[in-house]
This record gives C-alpha cells, structure tokens and sequence, in this order.
C-alpha cells in the first residue's frame, strides 16, 4: 500500500516538473504571422527619447506640445505591441516621418492607359491607401512632393489638368483626413502661382483638418527645396538688418526655424518612386541624415506590400549614426 502511494507521489511530481520546463513560445516574433485585428493603438504625448534601430535618437523639441508628435516609449519588454502591426515592428521601431516623391504617374497613365492624366488619378488613389497603411503602422508624419516649382514648366495643358485633378481631389482627401482624424498642412515656396480655385480647395482641406490628433501629412505644392533655402536666407538677413538679431546668433537651429518645415522632426526616409535615384529639389536641408529607398516601380503601383518592406529594412538593417 505505502509502494503504491510513493508510485502516485512520483507520477504527480514529474507533472509538475514538465509543466515548468515545457518552453513557451510568442508567435507574433514571427514575421509572417497574419495578425487578426486591424485595430491601431497610438500613442498620445508621451516624454522621452525614441530608441530604434537599437541607437537612441536625439531628443526631438517640439512647437506648442503637439500630442501627436511626441516620441513613442520605449519599450520595457517584449510587449505583445508588435503584434498590431503587420510590419511585426515594436511602435519605436517604427519611423515617426516618412517624405515620399510620387514619381511615375504620367509614365504609368500613358502605358496602362494611353493617357498621362489617368496616371495622376491612380496616383491619388495611391496616397489615399499609403496614408492608411502609415497610420496602421504608428507613423506621426507624412511628406509628399506633390507638385514641384520646377513643373510649373510642363505643357500648359498638362498643368491645367492635374489642377483641375487637384481641386476635386482636396474634397476626396478632406473627407478621408477628417475621417481618419489626419491633420493636412501645405507646405509651398511659390503659392502665388496655384490657381485661386485649386488654392480654396487647399485651404478647406487645411482648415477642416487642423485638429487632427492622429496624423500629420505635409503637402508639397508649387514646392523647391532651394527656394525654401533662399527665402530663409532672406528672412534672416531682414531680422539682422531690423536689429532682431545679430550675426553671432545666426546658428543652424536658428536657420531652421525659418524653414517652412519649422515645427516637424526631420523625416526618417525617404522613398522614391519609378527607378530614378536623385531627390529633384525635395527638403534638402532636412534629410541630410535619412535613409534613402528607391523603389524600381511607379507611384500607382506601390502596394502595401513594398511599404512594409521598406520599414522593415529601415528598422532591422539601417544603422543610423548621425556621424558618430
């Protein structure tokens, strides 16, 4: 009898001692686990520094303490935050500001439709879907170089069309921006030139999006990065003729408070579109540190697919420096 109750005791014993050695596993380490929710959690104003790539990044010093771009926390564990996302990065992974150059659209048009106008309204379509694959991802900044000064150079005809484009896409994109909670801001260095129609349009779309506490997407029309670069300069000379400042104080931060991209972080990356490597007078000043991605496709054909690829290289394989 006492045999068969040590043989109980044993038996009861190695179930405990398997229970604690059985290894657990996360399955949403793993990349090409499908996540099943499609819900984003974003971060309100949280203080701090973003740590990704494994390299702390500099403190950002931010205008009127706008929530949405305060810096994302860092992450105390191996926190089930990754799995939201179907990238499967960790929020401070994630790049706060991406800038894109949408290139391709009139080649797209005239190969698939015979018609470089058709290529800008897929091409629209396309910012609409990047917009939401960011904000699912848990980026606080989009750039877009929308129409440059130098276009301002194309056939009369064309411009006409992509202004007329214009005008009812800011409807489409108001709509979409208030519904996603995206504030819109223009930036321009030349907006005497936009058409007084398409100019309406653009301040409805900035105004009835100003609270937007989700997003925030910069548009860059009638836009050149070497013009934003004069104009500061020109600002800047006028403050140390008029006495508001000296020579002495002129610095870089000081220059970059006159830029027209004053009040947002410097962008992360850069993507450009249609197999061309050359930035084409797009913010300058404000990527001498980002990562640059060259996508051998057009704008319209960009899927959600090339863009979590892109961050996920920027993230896991990037080593961001800054000259250290």
């Amino acid at each position: 009898m006492r045999q068969e109750e040590r043989r109980r005791k044993r038996g009861d014993d190695d179930k405990v001692t398997n229970a604690v050695t059985t290894p657990m596993t996360c399955s949403f380490l793993n990349d090409k686990q499908e996540t099943s929710s499609t819900t984003t959690t974003r971060v309100g104003k949280v203080p701090g520094v973003v740590t990704g790539n494994s390299k702390k990044r500099p403190p950002l010093v931010l205008p009127h303490n706008n929530p949405i771009l305060q810096p994302p926390p860092s992450s105390q564990s191996g926190s089930c935050d990754a799995c939201i996302r179907e990238s499967g990065l960790l929020l401070e992974q994630v790049p706060r500001h991406v800038a894109v150059i949408m290139d391709g659209n009139r080649r797209y048009g005239k190969e698939k439709y015979n018609c470089a106008n058709r290529g800008h309204v897929d091409g629209s379509k396309t910012l609409v879907e990047f917009s939401k694959w960011c904000l699912a991802e848990g980026v606080q900044m989009v750039t877009v170089y929308a129409f440059s000064t130098e276009n301002w150079n194309r056939c009369p005809l064309e411009i006409n069309s992509l202004m007329n484009l214009l005008c009812t896409y800011c409807d489409e994109l108001r709509l979409e921006a208030q519904k996603r909670r995206i504030k819109v801001q223009l930036l321009s260095t030349d907006s005497q030139r936009i058409p007084t129609k398409v100019a309406l349009g653009i301040q409805k779309l900035v105004e009835e999006t100003k609270n937007g506490d989700q997003m925030v997407m910069n548009i860059c029309l009638s836009y050149g990065s070497r013009g934003e670069i004069v104009n500061a300069c020109k600002d800047i000379a006028k403050d140390v003729t008029n006495g508001v400042m000296s020579l002495n104080d002129i610095s870089e931060a000081s220059f970059q408070r006159k830029l027209l991209t004053w009040n947002c972080p410097d962008p992360d990356l850069v993507i450009r579109t249609s197999g061309e490597y050359r930035l084409s007078n797009f913010l300058l000043w404000q990527i001498a540190y980002s990562e640059m991605f060259f996508l051998n496709k057009t704008w319209p054909e960009v899927t959600k697919e090339d863009f979590l690829c892109v961050i996920r290289q920027y993230a896991r394989e990037r080593k961001r420096r800054f000259g250290k």
